[in-house]
């Protein structure tokens, strides 16, 4: 009896062959004579044998055999579980934990078999916050194991990454799912290679080659669904062959167990950064982390018709995960008579102040007024774009704009827009700012006196128009042709240097180029090279004039293309680029780097920033060394990015493998830099890399495929047994 339980312990963890030892045992699988510890721990290997084995049918009827009030020692779930019904699972498992720490009086307690990692993964793929708690509780009970229980180690360490990963604590999940790459058992192994395609979207070479093997023994045996999940985890990265795409889908069909590989959603290292710099991003002010579950608050979703802004107010609340979910309407009637919007915030409740209700008949109509509601949205922090719900949006407070044209000697001057009959109009000023300009007496008087067509002088009365403009300065934005100095009129130096504007949308940017005549002081974006050369306005009490150098404006901002070529291959006639690629946007981000130190050009992100990129990286800034060893040679070398970061070669070719490309995300959406070329050694080196706990090898037979090295890494020292090698 007890051979038969080391066997199939044996068989699960490391398959080795037990199928004669089944067939044997399926004659008579109820061990009658058996003491009933023994009897008990012998049913439980069979059931588990059973249904891993895809045969739950001939399974159901042993568990029955031993369980006893109910506990079915978390094999109920683990039924569940292989038949993809995550949900039911996890309540068997929930349910058959709290009969045992009952029981057993013990309220730190886990399943002490591989049951106990089916539990863990089925609550890690929650995204309620309590399920996410109970995973941790359970690793770190697992990872304290008793004497005895150290297979415990490895599949639940790599667990442990998929949990950091679920926290967006990318880096450290990625850095646990590397250390338990290559371990003994071939359970451990699949359980890894499961993390690892969850957490990074691809899987290591070596991992891969284990995979065909698992998959392999595991047929061999009938342990289908272990066979299964390899399969599919090969077809999930592209590496699979057709007998292994037709057991995968022969398997589900005849035993009703489905892959649960197959359910995860990969994305790549890069994107996956992004997403979750995306979800903590959402609010920057303000850390989720303080936010309860259940709490509410109200956006606004801002679309423009013609010359009609419109609002809709959606209701929405935390998730357990700590984002705000996609929200639901709030119904017209309802934001009229505030009804159960306690949460709504002064913000808020001036917007819904602007609602009004008109009833004719049996219609009732509730619609917002235009005059009071552009104002009431100026400064308001949760507002965004209803065709792309991503992206915030800006109401600003602004002044109404006259522009001085001067041609065929005469001066014309008139408003920049018409004034509407209405007191309010918007202006758009960047894609995510708009301005909002509240029209008061003094400023309609001053469209009166200069009337419909505008007003034409003759342009030697320039000065003339120099004082009374800059009278008006103080309630108007001026723009002109001429210059001058008029009554208490303070010139200021203007400032070319284009801005680039860049935005999230989805799961792409875009980066579009302005000027700000006024710098620090603020005023107007504006396009650069177009426009009038004259700016006058009143900033801060004082009345300021700017005269644009509309030629330095353009050829600045003509450097941005010709260092990027990717912004100028995206970008339109207007200096527009829709970025659809997250790696193009950290592209232009690096070309710009140049202009960004010589202050030829100002990033700007509206929104916070959401990517940081490091300068390229060559295998200049490798200082590398090689030393020999008794059977083998050690690699070590740290990789000096700045002067504030410093990356030794052990963690910087584990951080490899978190994207194929040459963009290596680090933390906090940076990411590093790689030049081609440099990318290309460190993979060739990661090939012929052994690790050793802390430590990377080399076989002295690598010497011979890198000996090149010297070539390719000027800051290499190697000793003598290195070079002694490489002579041979």
């Amino acid at each position: 009896m007890e051979i038969m339980i080391v066997f199939f312990h044996q068989a699960l963890l490391y398959l080795r062959p037990d199928t004669d030892l089944l067939t044997s045992v399926m004659k008579a699988p109820l061990f009658k004579q058996a003491t009933s510890t023994m009897r008990s721990t012998a049913l439980y290997y069979l059931t588990l044998r059973l249904v891993l084995g895809g045969r739950a049918a001939e399974a159901i009827p042993v568990v029955s055999e031993f369980s006893r009030f109910g506990y079915t020692y978390g094999l109920s779930g683990l039924h569940h579980f292989v038949k993809g019904r995550i949900d039911e699972a996890t309540a068997s498992y929930n349910a058959d934990l709290a009969i045992l720490r009952n029981h057993t009086g013990k309220k730190k307690s886990c399943f002490d078999g591989i049951e106990g990692v089916f539990h863990v993964l089925a609550l890690l793929t929650s995204d309620d916050s309590k399920n996410l708690k109970k995973a941790e509780q359970l690793i770190d009970i697992a990872l304290a194991p008793p004497p005895g229980a150290s297979y415990r180690l490895s599949p639940y360490t790599s667990l442990k990454g998929v949990l950091k990963m679920r926290r967006f604590e990318l880096e450290i999940a990625r850095a646990l799912v590397a250390q338990e790459e290559a371990p003994i058992a071939s359970f451990d192994a699949l359980i890894n290679a499961i993390s690892s395609f969850w957490i990074n979207g691809q899987l290591s070479p070596i991992t891969l080659t284990r995979l065909h093997t698992i998959h392999v023994r595991a047929a061999y045996m009938g342990l289908d669904w272990v066979a299964m999940e390899a399969a599919a985890l090969l077809v999930r990265t592209g590496n699979e062959t057709p007998e292994q795409r037709d057991f995968l889908e022969r398997t589900e069909k005849q035993t009703g167990m489905h892959s649960f590989a197959m359910t995860l959603k990969a994305e790549e290292p890069w994107r996956k950064n992004l997403n979750a710099l995306m979800q903590l991003g959402d609010v920057h002010q303000t850390s989720c982390a303080q936010k309860k579950p259940g709490e509410t608050r109200l956006i606004w979703m801002v679309s423009k018709t013609g010359d009609t802004v419109n609002v809709r107010p959606v209701e929405q609340k935390m998730t357990a995960k700590g984002a705000w979910s996609s929200g639901r309407n709030v119904a017209l009637s309802r934001a009229f008579e505030k009804h159960n919007l306690d949460f709504a915030t002064p913000d808020d409740i001036s917007i819904l102040a602007t609602l009004r209700r008109y009833q004719q008949y049996y219609e009732v109509q509730y619609v917002f007024d235009k005059n009071f509601l552009l104002p009431a949205l100026v400064g308001h922090p949760r507002l965004f774009l209803e065709e792309n719900p991503d992206v915030k949006v800006e109401f600003v407070k602004g002044e109404p704009e006259i522009i001085v044209a001067k041609a065929n000697g005469k001066l014309h001057i008139k408003p920049s827009t018409p004034f509407p009959e209405s007191d309010v109009m918007l202006l758009q000023e960047t894609p995510a700012r708009w301005k909002v300009i509240k029209i008061n007496s003094e400023q309609r008087l001053i469209a009166g006196i200069l009337g419909r067509d505008g007003l034409t002088v003759p342009e030697s009365a320039s000065k003339d128009v120099m004082t009374a403009i800059a009278a008006i300065s103080s309630c108007v934005l001026v723009h002109s042709d001429i210059g001058g100095s008029g009554e208490n009129l303070e010139e200021i130096a203007s400032d070319p240097t284009p801005h680039v504007y860049l935005l999230p949308v989805g799961a792409g940017f875009t980066a579009e180029i302005f000027v700000m005549p006024f710098k620090e002081d603020g005023g107007p974006c504006l396009k650069p090279g177009k426009g009038a050369v004259n700016i006058i306005a009143e900033f801060k009490g004082k009345k300021v004039q700017t005269k644009r150098d509309l030629r330095a404006e353009e050829t600045m901002a003509r450097r941005i293309g010709k260092s990027s070529t990717t912004f100028a291959r995206l970008s339109d006639a207007e200096n527009k680029a829709f970025i659809d690629d997250p790696e193009e946007c950290l592209q232009i981000l690096l070309d710009l780097k140049a202009l960004q130190e010589a202050k030829n050009v100002i990033v700007e992100w509206p929104e916070g920033e959401k990517l940081k990129v490091t300068h390229e990286i060559s295998a200049r800034n490798l200082q590398l060394r090689i030393a020999g060893g008794r059977n083998w040679f050690e690699l070590s070398g740290n990789l000096r990015v700045d002067d504030n970061l410093t990356i030794d070669m052990k963690r910087m070719l584990d951080l490899l493998k978190t994207s194929r490309r040459r963009f290596i995300p680090l933390e906090d959406g940076a990411f590093l830099a790689l030049t081609a070329e440099f990318r290309k050694r460190l993979d060739e080196i990661d090939i012929y890399t052994e690790r050793k706990g802390k430590e990377l090898h080399l076989h002295p037979l690598a010497a011979l495929a890198m000996q090149d090295l010297e070539e390719a890494f000027p800051d290499l020292t190697v000793d003598a047994s290195w070079k002694k090698r490489i002579k041979r």
